[in-house]
């Protein structure tokens, strides 16, 4: 930790970086001189790559006193696009623009400069810029990466004046940089994009040391990066080059230690010669670990994952959001037996206790834990700690649950949170179509319905959803579902306030991080890099409902 001259405790990066500036014959009274301007290429790979994501970002931020500036791999600015003109005023006095080099030896703290120093994203707010002339500003910075030659391309920023600025930033910044770096690989040679994809599958697979080589590139995972020397991937080269085709050989690692390996070299389809090699050392395979992508893939993930380890599965969410839809995914082919406490009463005991012995290939769901009384709770806790087989629990958000409830829902160590209808928006169409076609396959819903449904939000969840569809597949059961076939109250898309493009920006960033984390709030703060407390008061300020 470092002082500034306010006597403020600075984050080790800014602390570390204060004195790179120092070291550099800075000072904070130091002013930004105008240096020589470099040539700017508009077709460069990295340019072309960033326009699209340039301008989707600028249409969010239209209007907004935000600038976002791009610098390539020197750290030379070569876009800059703004939400207004006041800040690109502001922005000319320090050569923020574009062809003027952005690096720590002349501009000291910054989220363009210190990224390239780090290698890593960084907010810098007000004070936290070396130079005073700087901290009237508060900035963003992500490095773009190369996906397949892992190399800094050049780093993306967000700039803002001090007053206007929102960690939501960040998020937004990180996924506009990934943006870019997909669309880098798109642009890559196809055997290079043949060559990241094989190693990534693979890599997928396997804890064992593994390394990708040819056609100008080398990558490796951990596990490789100490065990394969320039002299063995030499040698793996030569064995190759002998053999012609995939092998499967025995090597003498002399590095370190005197040990045989068993190297397997397979040759990628539709490259060059390039060469996937792994090190064979006994079954080093594992499961695929699900990636964050889209929420549903990542709840079929989750399902497969439980489904072959018959954990016991607490579904926590709101009434009508799907919870015992799913407790039935996950039995899949296997049979279920559904059990509901409530309805068991002191006389039948010995029933209550025999239904948890179920055959192995069984699942009982035991639902709405949270609305049993106190003396059927503590009953149930003592009748699962004797249960045989696999069991899955539902219950409301844990808000609902008592000291008794909380007893039960511990004896699972595998849990769901499934967010409600409001926070998946993007499903609303995907699931209203599944179930009319699953209603009534010879009707759909028209485009302007679809519209309407996605307006609405839907407090009963997917369960007020199905039971609307079913209202208007009765009244319109072939053909195009109109607008008119739904209930009167939900035949007019409800109005909203209309946020600028900054709070829809929030909003959009805020919707995705809750859908990505199932509805959990604490993951979902984690994953945006701000507090619980800033994600509930965004939250409500917004009007996102949780």
């Amino acid at each position: 930790m470092q002082w500034d001259d306010k006597h403020e405790v600075l984050r080790d990066p800014i602390a570390q970086s204060w004195r790179r500036a120092s070291q550099n014959g800075l000072n904070p009274g130091s002013v930004i001189n105008e240096g020589p301007q470099t040539p700017i290429d508009p077709h460069s790979r990295l340019v072309r790559a960033a326009r699209p994501v340039l301008d989707a970002v600028t249409d969010q931020l239209l209007g907004e006193r935000f600038s976002i500036l791009l610098a390539n791999r020197d750290s030379v600015i070569v876009d800059r696009r703004l939400g207004q003109s006041q800040l690109g005023a502001r922005l000319d006095t320090i050569f923020a623009v574009p062809g003027f080099r952005y690096d720590e030896d002349r501009t000291g703290t910054n989220s363009l400069a210190t990224v390239f120093e780090i290698g890593q994203g960084i907010a810098v707010d007000g004070r936290e810029h070396f130079l005073e002339i700087l901290k009237d500003l508060s900035c963003y910075g992500h490095p773009i990466i190369h996906p397949v030659t892992k190399r800094l391309e050049g780093v993306l920023d967000i700039t803002c004046f001090a007053s206007d600025s929102t960690s939501l930033m960040m998020p937004l910044l990180a996924r506009a940089a990934h943006d870019v770096e997909l669309r880098l690989l798109a642009g890559s040679p196809t055997s290079q994009q043949r060559i990241l994809a094989a190693f990534q599958a693979r890599s997928a697979r396997v804890r064992a040391p593994l390394i990708a080589l040819g056609n100008g590139l080398t990558l490796a995972n951990d596990a490789a990066t100490q065990l394969f020397t320039p002299e063995l991937q030499r040698t793996v080269r030569e064995l190759h080059a002998e053999h012609g085709a995939s092998i499967e050989t025995e090597l003498r690692l002399e590095s370190g230690e005197q040990r045989e390996l068993k190297v397997h070299c397979t040759v990628v389809p539709g490259t060059d010669g390039a060469l996937l090699v792994e090190v064979r050392d006994g079954d080093r395979t594992r499961p695929a670990i699900p990636r964050r992508g889209a929420p549903g893939l990542v709840m079929e993930k989750t399902v497969e994952r439980l489904r072959a380890l018959q954990s016991p599965v607490l579904i926590r969410g709101e009434q009508g959001s799907g919870r015992s839809h799913l407790a039935k995914r996950l039995a899949g082919d296997r049979p279920t037996r559904i059990l509901d406490p409530r309805e068991l009463s002191d006389s039948e005991t010995s029933g209550f206790h025999k239904g948890f012995r179920s055959v192995s290939d069984e699942l009982i769901i035991i639902e709405d834990i949270d609305l049993l009384d106190s003396w059927t709770a503590r009953r149930l806790g003592r009748h699962l700690d004797e249960a045989e087989g696999w069991f899955v629990m539902t219950c409301g958000p844990d808000d609902n649950l008592g000291r008794e409830h909380l007893g039960i829902s511990s004896r699972c160590l595998e849990r769901i949170d499934l967010p409600p209808l409001r926070h998946r928006r993007d499903e609303i169409g995907v699931i209203a179509r599944e179930v009319v076609r699953d209603l009534q396959p010879q009707a759909w819903l028209s485009s302007e319905t679809l519209h309407v449904l996605e307006r609405h939000r839907w407090p009963g969840n997917v369960a007020e959803l199905v039971s609307v569809l079913r209202h208007a597949v009765a009244q319109c059961a072939k053909g195009a579902i109109g607008v008119q076939a739904l209930p009167q109250r939900y035949r007019t898309a409800p109005s909203r306030r209309r946020f600028t493009p900054m709070e829809q920006a929030e909003i959009d960033t805020i919707m995705r991080a809750l859908a990505d984390c199932l509805g959990n709030k604490v993951h979902a703060a984690a994953a945006l890099g701000i507090g619980r407390t800033t994600l509930y008061r965004r939250m409500n300020a917004l009007g996102i409902q949780g």
